[in-house]
């Protein structure tokens, strides 16, 4: 599960995986959703995404080992290229695992 920008959320769309786009307003809401859910195993959320849900994000890592689903954090579309050169491989190794 990916939570991202429009723009971001559709280059994962068409790689294979289910995505929620989201505005920087709708982005806690959303984050909390995914953690609800137990049938995501590794929700994937922007940079710009995570912000707003920093706390929530924080929160749920320090509740324990062994929870699904794994939050990771990863660069989007409106990343500045340099940051973002290795999106491709990160979403590479991550679609591998």
């Amino acid at each position: 599960m990916v939570i991202a920008d429009r723009d971001t959320a559709l280059a994962f769309r068409a790689a294979g995986l289910e995505t929620w786009p989201v505005t920087r307003k709708e982005a806690r809401a959303a984050v909390v959703r995914g953690l609800e859910r137990k049938d995501i195993g590794i929700l994937l959320v922007t940079e710009e995404m995570a912000d707003p849900a920093a706390d929530v994000i924080e929160q749920w890592e320090m509740e324990g080992t062994g929870l699904t689903p794994l939050v990771i954090t990863i660069p989007g579309m409106n990343t500045p290229e340099r940051r973002r050169a290795g999106i491709k491989e990160q979403l590479a190794q991550i679609l591998r695992a």
